[in-house]
């Protein structure tokens, strides 16, 4: 809303709410990579693995500084583009939020990061054990 009241523009507010809510589409790759394909999807199940941490490998693509990194590139290339600016303003707030509310420090964050740890839940998630023997 706040997006729509400061430019006007329903294209840049549309695209800003559509990308900060679906970016976490890619937490749904992330339970077939742990859990398998084959797996009959059930939305409670998918919801509590994900909160609960049962992931042992955390892939998260679109969660990623260096693509958010490469948006704002392009942006600077094509300035007038408001669909842009709507994904990539998108993006940056989901991220900014999920950095203050997740337990995964900033690192964790890049794409790169995770990359050289192996996408290991343990080595991502801040006291990632622990929060495991809680809720196991």
């Amino acid at each position: 809303m706040a997006c729509l009241m400061v430019t006007g523009s329903k294209a840049l507010a549309i695209t800003n709410f559509v990308v900060g809510v679906f970016i976490d589409a890619d937490h749904f790759l992330d339970f077939y990579l742990n859990k398998g394909f084959s797996l009959k999807f059930n939305l409670m199940n998918f919801y509590k693995t994900c909160v609960e941490y049962k992931l042992t490998k955390f892939y998260f693509i679109l969660h990623s500084f260096e693509l958010l990194i490469i948006l704002w590139l392009i942006i600077i290339a094509y300035p007038t583009n408001l669909i842009l600016w709507g994904i990539a303003i998108g993006m940056t707030q989901h991220l900014i939020l999920d950095i203050i509310f997740n337990r995964i420090g900033l690192k964790g964050y890049f794409l790169s990061y995770r990359l050289i740890k192996n996408f290991e839940a343990s080595s991502l998630l801040k006291k990632y054990e622990l929060y495991r023997r809680k809720r196991d």
